[in-house]
């Protein structure tokens, strides 16, 4: 059976690393790719973004090699699905490629407007309460100054992106099936935006609802991939990707 390439894009303030530890989970027939952005891991030495438009050029551009007509797939959560959005019409209209699946977590569709829970340019005791509203903070990070110095200014620059994005409709919608996933009691996406998804593609759209809230990406490694590898490896085998259904 052919392998796919599944790329992955992380939330705001995270790195390729959050997705290492899949690895072993993967089905063989899925070769995980997770894409680094600029000011973190591997490419520290790299300015952040000014907006999310920049990112998408240099995430282009990064994986433009990897576009060797073999399958390929997407998952993004939160600010990743925003990317990975952004992304996948970058493909489609520069080489004519699609993925044969997305799977879109943890973030309501582009044209769902909505003001960021963490407001970029507020002061520190401000941003940090609404990382702690949100969760997701590593206890660690948020009790060592030294790491919150080296962090927070990655995490505003990734809400700055967010905050800042203009969405423009395109006519074409996606021609593969794909994934919207969210948390149960996740209070940033309710499962009525997860739906919307469904706007975006001619095929097939599964709204599927894990456990936790807005980080259970965290919580559930393997379920989540289980549920990937069903979704990709059927996809592989069919030659379009049937997703799975609502879970109450």
């Amino acid at each position: 059976m052919e392998r796919i390439k599944l790329f992955c894009l992380p939330y705001a303030g995270g790195s390729a690393m959050m997705y290492k530890r899949w690895s072993k989970l993967m089905d063989s027939a899925i070769e995980l790719a997770p894409i680094e952005l600029a000011n973190r891991g591997t490419r520290s030495k790299h300015p952040h973004y000014d907006n999310l438009n920049q990112a998408v050029d240099d995430l282009y551009k990064w994986i433009l090699p990897y576009l060797d007509g073999s399958p390929f797939a997407f998952f993004g959560h939160s600010m990743g699905s925003l990317l990975s959005y952004e992304l996948i019409h970058r493909i489609k209209e520069s080489t004519g490629q699609e993925p044969i699946h997305a799977f879109f977590s943890g973030r309501n569709p582009p044209h769902i407007l909505k003001e960021e829970s963490v407001s970029f340019d507020s002061g520190k005791e401000e941003f940090l309460e609404d990382l702690r509203q949100l969760g997701g903070m590593p206890v660690e990070i948020l009790e060592s100054e030294a790491l919150l110095d080296y962090v927070l200014p990655i995490i505003r620059g990734d809400f700055k992106m967010m905050s800042t994005y203009s969405y423009v409709p395109r006519s074409a919608k996606f021609e593969f099936n794909i994934s919207a996933l969210g948390g149960k009691e996740d209070k940033e996406v309710p499962v009525e935006d997860l739906r919307e998804w469904a706007q975006f593609t001619n095929r097939e759209c599964s709204t599927v609802l894990f456990e936790g809230g807005h980080f259970f990406i965290n919580e559930l490694p393997q379920e989540i991939v289980s549920f990937i590898n069903r979704t990709l490896v059927t996809a592989l085998l069919t030659g379009s990707g049937r997703g799975g259904s609502l879970h109450a």
